[in-house]
């Protein structure tokens, strides 16, 4: 809404200005001619205005190209169906079926209803599928996951997406066994065709039970296609093979004596796949009336897949990245139009001189700036198309990258289906809004500066001399000062009332920087210095202000507030002190000779332009920044997990799990290999932790040990807390474990899965009675409270806590086998740690994967090398891809010192010829453009470098105090200061050039 608001305004704006452009065809022609005076600096302009056109349309072309693989993804897995309607759950268990006889009426009602094409019950339930005699074996590739559909193929048929591709009739026996139909997806993993027979493992226990034998199914059709064909439920996940078989045949393989069961309603709304769900309100009401008891719900699956498809806003992060480049574009556009207004005074004086009012005037401006703002949008349009290209391409082959560095064939498939399925796509609308918001940023600067233009005097417009400023002008901005320091006051005290600590520390920002202004002293640089600094320290030591500390680790905005006072207060600091730049240099170089004369040149001009050349520094000191912050925060989480290789796997080399049922492996077993030297139990088991005296459980993991772990598994003590009166006895890890397998009532707990505990506490442990499959997803269940909890099976005091680790695979509770009756341990599964042999790194890996090939493809095996190297590689990528983005920024930057230059060259034409004409060489003129450029950018550099870094250390202090450690990257920093000052300096050449070149003549008679 706020897009088509502002794309509307700024359509009326610039019809406003054609318009007024017809009516004034003399001050046209003249603007007109003005672009194409000086081509060099046209082209300069106009590359500086499109930046804003080129990074909004680049976001929004992004954000449209994965929006499209999203909504692709919704129809691939959904297709028609728009609602799943199940029994309600109750204390956290699914009841396993409905009859059809239960919800007839239900099915009657929705039939009817003018918001529903079609609906389709359905018996569903996620089983293993494999070649005869093989799914309860190791055998590579011989078994996958498969979601089983029970459904009458004759209203299968007629379900949305499925038209067509299913037959209305399926036999119920083929040459003796039962027919199915499946995807691609399936047979692809299986190796299966028509014909084919393979059996099916119902339920995960069955795997054990090998006495029961295997229901065998018969392949009677392959199909492809959209919806239901990959349908797997509220989880949208088509990495899990499909197949369809009758209804009768469903229930008997999964043993369902109750005839006419079934567990899920399909519901197709009118529309096609995406407008459909707008009805699933009505459904829901319908659903609610019927069920009077509240037995049922209904799952919004459509609603939810493309609120979460829509909610997937990558353009937005890059819009937020590329907002401090945009912000430079501003100052960018501010700088070129003041001194063009600057240059064109004499011209605007004459024509006022000449009868012209001061609203024709100013239009000449205004025309000007618009007729470049049309240009760079213009221009604008491919450049962002192309940027948007770019980064998206390097999204695809770091997908591809990693797609061969992943240790799961699942995962791999899925990064695959990602690289394979993701195509490049702009809607026609980005380009319509690109074009128009991207003139929002130019023509508000332009009609700024032509209504300041318009004020001028014409006798000083004429003769060049600058404008005073009025009594009024110096009225108004101290009313502005004191009305802002009022507003300071207001949200300081707001603050602190209410324990705000944006609000505390943004008023009080607002008021030592505004400060200063107050005061009736001429020369305030000491004290803007003063209040600059005491603003930065205020920042970096405001979390020892209680309010504050509480809000830092959650706050976003707290972080944006914090760290924009840091910037802002550097970017006063620097320009309030050019002067003293100007100073130290000159007293450091004086007694050089030319050299002194040159730098004292050199420093002069910018020391004494303060707006011009703060601009100029805070457009580069803006990237910069940014760039900085993207830097270091992902190169410490880097290395941080560089540094926690011995922690990932508590000390281990590998982690063994099973990706079907529990692990029939055995340590001992894998101990005999000769590519193993050690290897280790550990049972995971599912449990719910509550804290003596609260009402709030929450899910955990408990890791139970044996001896064998004891001995084996290492790692530093570095950080852990402990009850103070044991801090001695523990001088390594053996000590910690030996320590609880003597005391049966003591636990350690890792704070990354239960942040809330300290040694010290008391807690009761439950047994999860939520079924695994009714549970959520493993990596969204950890640490969620929960209401219901299970058998209480412990009641343990924490004697220690391990520092949180996010790269750690065992965040949990710790305890020893023996303090733990074998009974509560069943619905634990089991994992192997172990060392792989080897006296080398490329030993060991041959050796690892070796191993993985003997043990098979139901089994996950993880490699400690192989996943750092992967999770390196992923946050290598991204921000590679996010500094890339960032790059186009610095066209900003660069453009910005060329344009000042070219300017500075024209203004100085008369001053040049001047020092010429007293001893100045082509050389000096020369070296004092290059040293005036370095003075700028080096500043800028040098600024954004300080503030991004005391930034990232108050991110570091604040949000992630001690589970990180901050680490700057010295040489990339290094290398990209020196490439942009490098090119900086290319960029200066030609005015730096042509300056030197010119004769004390030519100059010094020089008037535009």
């Amino acid at each position: 809404m706020l897009i088509k608001t502002l794309t509307f305004a700024v359509i009326f704006g610039s019809s406003w200005v054609i318009l007024s452009m017809l009516r004034n065809r003399i001050i046209l022609k003249i603007s007109f001619k003005n672009i194409f005076r000086r081509k060099a600096e046209a082209l300069l302009i106009i590359a500086g205005s499109l930046i804003g056109t080129a990074l909004i349309v680049g976001s929004m072309s992004m954000n449209d190209s994965f929006q499209k693989f999203l909504y692709s993804r919704v129809e691939e897995q959904l297709g028609e169906i728009d609602e799943v309607i199940t029994l309600r759950q109750i204390n956290g268990t699914a009841p396993p079926f409905f009859t059809l006889n239960d919800v007839s009426d239900l099915i009657k009602r929705l039939k009817h209803s003018e918001y529903v094409d079609e609906v389709l019950p359905i018996l569903r339930k996620e089983v293993s599928c494999g070649s005869i005699g093989t799914v309860r074996s190791l055998e590579p590739g011989a078994a996958a996951n498969a979601n089983l559909i029970g459904v009458d193929f004759a209203q299968l048929s007629q379900f949305g997406y499925a038209k067509g591709v299913f037959d209305t009739n399926i036999p119920e026996e083929l040459d003796g066994d039962i027919p199915v139909v499946i995807n691609e997806t399936l047979a692809e993993k299986l190796n299966l065709g028509e014909g084919d027979v393979f059996e099916i493992l119902p339920d995960p226990s069955y795997k054990l039970l090998v006495w029961l034998k295997l229901p065998k199914v018969r392949v009677y059709k392959i199909v492809e296609g959209k919806g239901i064909v990959n349908y797997s439920g509220t989880n949208l996940s088509n990495d899990t093979g499909k197949l369809f078989l009758s209804i009768e045949n469903a229930r008997k393989i999964l043993g369902i004596k109750v005839p006419d069961s079934y567990n899920e309603i399909l519901v197709s709304n009118t529309g096609d796949y995406l407008s459909g769900e707008k009805f699933s309100s009505r459904i829901e009401e319908i659903v609610r009336v019927w069920d009077k008891d509240k037995k049922f719900e209904v799952a919004k699956v459509k609603s939810e897949a493309i609120e979460a498809a829509s909610g997937n806003n990558i353009g937005l992060v890059f819009f937020a990245l590329s907002f401090f480049a945009i912000i430079a574009g501003i100052l960018l556009l501010s700088n070129i139009y003041m001194m063009l207004a600057q240059e064109r005074k004499s011209e605007l004086g004459t024509l006022r001189a000449l009868g012209y009012t001061r609203s024709k005037t100013s239009k000449v401006i205004v025309y000007e700036g618009f007729l470049y703002s049309l240009l760079s949008s213009i221009v604008g349009l491919p450049v962002g198309v192309g940027i948007s290209y770019f980064i998206l391409s390097k999204f695809v082959n770091l997908f591809t990258d990693l797609s061969t560095m992943v240790p799961t064939e699942r995962a791999g498939q899925a990064l695959n289906t990602f690289q394979s399925s993701f195509t490049f796509y702009v809607k026609p609308q980005t380009l319509f809004y690109g074009f128009f918001l991207g003139l929002i940023i130019p023509m508000m600067v332009v009609l700024w500066t032509g209504r300041r233009i318009s004020r001028m005097n014409i006798v000083n417009a004429i003769r060049g001399i600058p404008e005073e400023i009025t009594q009024r002008t110096k009225y108004l901005f101290k009313v502005f000062v004191v009305f802002s320091l009022f507003a300071g006051v207001v949200i300081v005290m707001s603050g602190y009332l209410s324990g705000s600590g944006t609000a505390f520390l943004s008023g009080t920002t607002l008021l030592l920087l505004l400060f200063p202004y107050v005061l009736n002293i001429r020369d305030k640089r000491l004290i803007e210095s003063i209040t600059s600094v005491a603003v930065i320290v205020l920042v970096m030591f405001s979390d020892y202000i209680p309010f504050i500390t509480e809000e830092s680790a959650t706050s976003v905005p707290l972080i944006i507030t914090k760290g924009f006072s840091i910037l802002f207060s550097g970017i006063l600091l620097v320009v309030y002190n050019l002067k003293t730049f100007e100073i130290v240099l000159s007293r450091l170089f004086h007694g050089t000779g030319k050299k002194a004369a040159v730098l004292k040149i050199s420093t002069a001009f910018p020391a004494r332009n303060r707006t011009r050349t703060g601009l100029t520094i805070a457009m580069y000191a803006l990237v910069i920044y940014i760039i900085t912050l993207v830097s270091i925060l992902p190169y410490s989480q880097e290395q941080n997990l560089k540094r926690s290789k011995d922690t990932m796997f508590i000390g281990f080399d590998c982690a063994v799990f099973s990706t079907i049922g529990n692990l029939n492996l055995k340590a001992s077993e894998l101990s005999e290999m000769k590519q193993v030297t050690t290897a280790v139990e550990l049972s995971r088991l599912n449990i719910i932790v509550n804290k003596q005296a609260q009402t709030e459980s929450y899910r955990a993991d408990l890791y139970i040990f044996d001896d064998g772990f004891i001995t084996k598994a290492e790692f530093k003590l570095n950080d852990i807390e402990v009850i103070p009166e044991l801090k001695k006895k523990f001088n390594s890890s053996t000590d910690l474990w030996n320590y609880l397998k003597e005391h049966p009532t003591d636990i350690v707990v890792s704070k990354s899965a239960l942040p809330g505990l300290t040694p010290g506490d008391i807690i009761e442990i439950f047994t999860d009675s939520t079924p695994v499959f009714s549970r959520p997803p493993r990596h969204s269940e950890i640490g969620t409270k929960i209401t219901e909890t299970g058998k209480k099976i412990l009641e343990a005091r924490v004697v220690a806590t391990l520092p949180e680790n996010d790269i750690n695979f065992f965040n949990g509770l710790f305890l020893y086998h023996g303090n733990l009756s074998l009974s509560d341990e069943t619905d634990g599964s089991k994992i192997i740690l172990m060392n792989v042999a080897g006296s080398s790194k490329e030993e060991k890996k041959s050796n690892f994967y070796t191993l993985k090939k003997l043990l098979g493809a139901n089994i996950f095996i993880f490699y400690v090398d192989d996943m750092i190297e992967l999770i390196t590689t992923a946050i290598s990528g991204i921000i590679d891809i996010l500094r890339s983005f960032l790059y186009f920024g610095m066209i900003v930057g660069i453009v910005g010192v060329s344009i000042l230059m070219f300017k500075a060259l024209y203004e100085r034409k008369r001053l040049i010829g001047m020092l010429k004409a007293i001893g100045f060489t082509k050389k000096m003129v020369f070296d004092a453009f290059m040293i005036e450029t370095s003075f700028i950018v080096i500043l800028g550099i040098l600024l954004g470098f300080t503030t991004g870094t005391l930034t990232s250390i108050e991110i570091f202090n604040s949000v992630l105090s001690g589970s990180m450690e901050m680490s700057v990257p010295w040489g990339y920093m290094a290398i990209l200061s020196i490439i942009f000052y490098v090119i900086s300096l290319i960029s200066t050449i030609i005015p730096s050039y042509l300056a030197s070149k010119l004769t004390p003549a030519e100059a010094l008679r020089y008037f535009e």
